[in-house]
C-alpha cells in the first residue's frame, strides 16, 4: 500500500490543477454576467434582482437583513464543534466534592404525608418529633404556622415547607428543614383532549457540548434509553438565564419585558407577563417550580423583584428561603445534602404525588455549573438515576421530559475563545416525546423530528408549550419570529428570521475556499483515517478506504459580531470591544472515497495551533446511495453502513 501513497498524491496535486482551469473559468462567467447585470440590464431586459457578493460561487446574501427583503440568504449552519480537544482539556479542572455531613434524615414524606424512618430507629431507639409548618407571606418572608409537639407518623402535611426537631429514646437528636408536597387541589376543568404532562430540569450554563462532556452517561441515557432528541440548532437570544426563561416561559424577549416594566413602575415579572404556568393551570394542572442556590440570585430576583403572588402550587423558594435564614444553605450543600439531592428528591415528590393528576414541572439547578463546571461531572449519576426513576412512573408515556440549560459558559479561560463564545450561544436543551403523543399525532412527531435540525429559541418552546395545551392554531410562517416545534420549520430561516441579534446569532457564513488549500486537504485525509478507525473491528470484511479526490471545500466562519461581543452591561447595553481569538478553522468538504465511490460531505475543525482535525460522528452525511456494498455488516452494525464496502458480496 505505501507504494502507491506517492502516486495518490500526484494524483490530487493533478486533480487540483484540473480543478483550478475549471474554476477560472467560472470567474471568468461570474465576471461577464456580473458586468451584465450591472451595466447592461436596460439593454438586455435582465432585470438586476439582487448584489454580487464577489465570491466565485455565490456564498449567499447576509444573513442579517431584516425581514422584507430579498431573502436568498444562506440558511443557518451552526458549528460542529470538538466535544474535545487538548485546548478544553486545559480548562476542564478537577472537582473536590463537598462535604455536607453524614447524618441521615430521620424523617421523610411521601404521598403529602409525614414518616419517621423505622430504620433510623432501629439504629437511635423510639423517635418523637416537634413539627412546624411554614408558609411564604412574600418573596422574601415566610410565617411560622402551628406547632404539633408530637407529629403522629403518616400524618398529613401541612404545608409545602416545614421544621422539624426530634429526640429519640437513647439521647440522640435530630434537627432540620424540609422541602416537600402539600396535598393541593386543582382548578375543576373538563378538558375532551389527552393532558400531557410536562417535567422540564435543567442547569444553568451548560452549553450543548459540556453536557456530553460532564454528563456522559446522562446524556447517552436520555437519547437511547428513552429516546429524547437534542435541538442541535438551538440557539440562545440574551444574555443570562432571564433572556432565556422570559422568552420560553411568556414568550417574549428581556428587553420587552424591561420595556414594559419601565411603563408600568414595577419590577414584579407577573405584573408585565403571563406566565405559562397559569396557563396550565387554568386547564386543571398542578404546577411545581423550584431553583437551588441564595434566594437574591434566583432567576426572576437577580435585579427584579419576583412575583406579586406565588406564581405555581408548590414553590420551591420557601424553603430556600428558610434555609438561608437558619444558615443551612452552604456551597454546594442544602443543611446535611448536596444542594441537587434536594432538588431532584422534591421533584420526585412533586411527580409521584400527582401521578394520577396532571402536572407541568420545572427545576432548574445553579450552584454546580454557574460559577464554574468544575463539579457539574458529580451530577452524571445522580441525574441518570432521575431519568430511570422518572421512566418508571406509571403516566411516564404520557409525559414531556425537557433537560436543558440557558446558556453556555460566559466567564472564565474558555470563553474568551472563539469556540468557547459560540458555546455560550449553544445551549443544551432535549426533548423527550412521549409514546402516546407520537401515536394520537404522527405528523407533529415527523416535524419535530425534523425541527431538531432547525434553528430554533426559547420563544419556540413557549409556542410548543402552547401547542401542548391546544392554544396554538394555524401553521409555521417565515414571517413570524416564534414556531411550535411540532410545525415544520423551514430550513431556510435565519437569525433575522427567529429575531436573534446579530451577535448572539451562532449561525456561520460560509466561503469557497480551493480544494487544494493546506488546510483542506489536511482534513480530507484525516476524515479517511477516521472512517477506516471506525473499520478497525470489522477490516477482515470491509475493505479500507482511500481518498479518491475532494470534490469541493467550503470554509465556515463567525460572525464578526460574535467576536466583538464581551458583555451585556446593566441588562441593557453591549459591550462590543473584545478581541476574541480564534484557536480553530472550520471546514465542510465534500470526498469520494474508494473503493466504493463514496460521497461524503463532513464538518471539521482544524486546530489553528496544532494542526489536529477533529470530526464528530453527527458532522457526517453521505450523500449518495451505497447499495448492497456494506451488506456485510449492515445487520450486526448499521452505523457503518455509510463506511464499509464488503469484500465478498
Amino acid at each position: 500500500m505505501h507504494f502507491f501513497k506517492p502516486i495518490e498524491r500526484i494524483m490530487n496535486v493533478l486533480n487540483c490543477l484540473y480543478r483550478l482551469r475549471r474554476i477560472f473559468i467560472a470567474v471568468m462567467l461570474v465576471a461577464l454576467v456580473h458586468w451584465i447585470i450591472r451595466y447592461g440590464t436596460h439593454d438586455v431586459g435582465i432585470k438586476n434582482t439582487g448584489r454580487y457578493d464577489g465570491h466565485v460561487a455565490a456564498t449567499g446574501y447576509d444573513q442579517f437583513q431584516s425581514r422584507g427583503e430579498d431573502k436568498r440568504q444562506v440558511a443557518c449552519i451552526q458549528p460542529h464543534l470538538p466535544v474535545w480537544s487538548d485546548e478544553i482539556r486545559r480548562f476542564q479542572k478537577s472537582c473536590t466534592p463537598p462535604s455536607c455531613g453524614s447524618q441521615e434524615d430521620w424523617i421523610y414524606t411521601k404521598q403529602s404525608r409525614f414518616y419517621i424512618s423505622e430504620e433510623v430507629e432501629k439504629k437511635v431507639g423510639k423517635i418523637e418529633c416537634v413539627y412546624t409548618a411554614i408558609v411564604n407571606v412574600d418573596n422574601y418572608t415566610n410565617r411560622v404556622m402551628e406547632t404539633i409537639k408530637s407529629m403522629p407518623n403518616g400524618s398529613i402535611l401541612k404545608s409545602d415547607v416545614f421544621k422539624v426537631s426530634c429526640k429519640s429514646s437513647k439521647g440522640f437528636k435530630y434537627n432540620n428543614i424540609h422541602a416537600c408536597i402539600a396535598k393541593t387541589e386543582p382548578r375543576s376543568v373538563k378538558v375532551s383532549r389527552t393532558r400531557y404532562n410536562v417535567v422540564i430540569f435543567g442547569f444553568d450554563s451548560v452549553s450543548r457540548n459540556q453536557m456530553k462532556r460532564m454528563l456522559p452517561k446522562t446524556h447517552t441515557y436520555f437519547t437511547k434509553e428513552l429516546g429524547g432528541h437534542v435541538l442541535n440548532g438551538y440557539n440562545t437570544i440574551g444574555d443570562g438565564t432571564v433572556s432565556a426563561f422570559v422568552p420560553m416561559l411568556a414568550g417574549r424577549k428581556k428587553p420587552e419585558m424591561l420595556k414594559y416594566m419601565d411603563t408600568r413602575k414595577t419590577k414584579h415579572a407577573d405584573d408585565v407577563l403571563d406566565f405559562v404556568w397559569r396557563r396550565f393551570e387554568d386547564q386543571g394542572y398542578i404546577t411545581q417550580y423550584g431553583e437551588d442556590w441564595f434566594p437574591n440570585l434566583h432567576t426572576f430576583y437577580f435585579k427584579l423583584e419576583g412575583f406579586r403572588k406565588q406564581p405555581v402550587h408548590h414553590f420551591l423558594r420557601p424553603y430556600i428561603l428558610e434555609a438561608a435564614k437558619d444558615k443551612v444553605l452552604g456551597k454546594l450543600c442544602l443543611g446535611k445534602k448536596r444542594s441537587y439531592s434536594v432538588v431532584f428528591d422534591w421533584l420526585k415528590e412533586g411527580i409521584l404525588t400527582n401521578q394520577n393528576r396532571p402536572f407541568f414541572t420545572l427545576a432548574f439547578m445553579n450552584e454546580y455549573s454557574h460559577d464554574s463546571n468544575q463539579c457539574f461531572g458529580l451530577l452524571d449519576d445522580p441525574t441518570k438515576d432521575f431519568l430511570s426513576i422518572l421512566k418508571t412512573t406509571e403516566n411516564y408515556n404520557n409525559t414531556f421530559v425537557f433537560l436543558i440549560s440557558d446558556h453556555g459558559m460566559r466567564f472564565g479561560g474558555m470563553r474568551n475563545l472563539e469556540f468557547g463564545k459560540l458555546e455560550e450561544r449553544m445551549p443544551y436543551f432535549g426533548i423527550v416525546v412521549p409514546s402516546n403523543f407520537r401515536r394520537e399525532f404522527p405528523s407533529k412527531y415527523e416535524h419535530f423530528q425534523e425541527n431538531t435540525n432547525r434553528l430554533t429559541t426559547p420563544l419556540d418552546v413557549y409556542k410548543t408549550l402552547l401547542d401542548l395545551l391546544g392554544e396554538k392554531e394555524g401553521i409555521a410562517d417565515i414571517k413570524e419570529r416564534s414556531y411550535s416545534l411540532f410545525d415544520r420549520i423551514t430550513d431556510e430561516r435565519t437569525c433575522a428570521d427567529a429575531d436573534i441579534e446579530r451577535h448572539w446569532c451562532a449561525c456561520l457564513t460560509w466561503n469557497n475556499v480551493s480544494i487544494c488549500d493546506m488546510n483542506v486537504t489536511t482534513a480530507a485525509d484525516a476524515v479517511v483515517k477516521h472512517f477506516n478507525t471506525l473499520l478497525t473491528h470489522v477490516k477482515d470484511r470491509c475493505h479500507v478506504l482511500t481518498l479518491s479526490k475532494v470534490v469541493k471545500a467550503v470554509q465556515l466562519v463567525s460572525n464578526k459580531e460574535v467576536l466583538r461581543f464581551k458583555e451585556t452591561v446593566d441588562w441593557r447595553y453591549e459591550d462590543m470591544t473584545a478581541k476574541t481569538k480564534t484557536d480553530f478553522l472550520y471546514y465542510q468538504i465534500t470526498i469520494e472515497t474508494t473503493p466504493g465511490f463514496g460521497l461524503f460531505e463532513v464538518t471539521t475543525s482544524v486546530n489553528i495551533r496544532s494542526g489536529k482535525v477533529s470530526v464528530e460522528a453527527d458532522s457526517v452525511s453521505r450523500i449518495n446511495r451505497y447499495y448492497d456494498d456494506p451488506a456485510c455488516v449492515v445487520d450486526e452494525y448499521p452505523h457503518l453502513a455509510f463506511y464499509c464496502v464488503c469484500k465478498k458480496k
